[in-house]
């Protein structure tokens, strides 16, 4: 929140309140997968390597068509939907993931 880690962690513990999660912020992350919007969920292609002579965008980048990603304050299972339903070729990748959350109780 405001490019402020402590800022961030206030409205973090305003949200979260007494219960009992747990949370993670990458900040390489945002620039590694192009990050505007959060949530996001990113799904890596099969094979893909990080290429670490770039500084374009100040750390490991991935490359923009070597991934898979969507925006949005909705489910696991939606995202991983949205995800085949925007990227078919996605489909051999998510379904595995898919199918866990289907048979998880």
């Amino acid at each position: 929140k405001a490019n402020s880690m402590k800022q961030t962690l206030e409205a973090v513990q305003a949200l979260i309140g007494e219960r009992k999660v747990s949370w993670q912020i990458d900040p390489e992350a945002y620039a590694r997968y192009n990050v505007r919007h959060v949530p996001t969920f990113v799904l890596t292609k099969s094979g893909v390597t990080e290429d670490k002579n770039s500084a374009s965008c100040g750390t490991s980048c991935i490359a923009a068509n070597a991934f898979y990603s969507v925006a949005g304050d909705v489910s696991l299972d939606y995202a991983l939907d949205t995800l085949v339903r925007r990227y078919p070729d996605a489909q051999t990748q998510v379904s595995p993931f898919l199918k866990r959350l289907q048979t998880t109780p």
